[in-house]
């Protein structure tokens, strides 16, 4: 998978990646791997990275806050695609009425 490493590094001052491996303690050619995506990231390697670069595990692999989707939310968007063109609207208007009948409120109840 390719990370946001290298444009990560840059923003934070390292114009090299030889310098900035050398001052994590690695070997230069196994870290533009990682930057290139040649390598695979083990987590805890990411996390060293993430550490040194003062960044997320998201920021690191590109995921913004908005690519968050719950296993409800993956299950209704690809029960949407699925659909027709008509479907889809006729979804649009249920999903409405349902959210209009049921708002979402802040004192929701816990699972047990």
């Amino acid at each position: 998978m390719k990370t946001n490493l290298k444009e990560i590094r840059k923003s934070r001052g390292w114009r090299s990646a030889k310098a900035f491996a050398e001052h994590i303690g690695m070997q230069e050619k196994t870290y533009r791997n990682y930057e290139q995506g040649t390598r695979s990231l083990y987590l805890d390697v990411a996390c060293k990275l993430c550490d040194a670069l003062d960044c997320s595990l998201d920021e690191l692999a590109g995921r913004s806050k908005g690519e968050y989707l719950t296993r409800d939310e993956r299950d209704l968007l690809d029960i949407s695609r699925s659909l027709s063109p008509k479907g889809k609207e006729k979804l649009k208007e249920y999903a409405s009425d349902v959210a209009a009948l049921h708002p979402k409120s802040d004192t929701a109840e816990m699972p047990a």
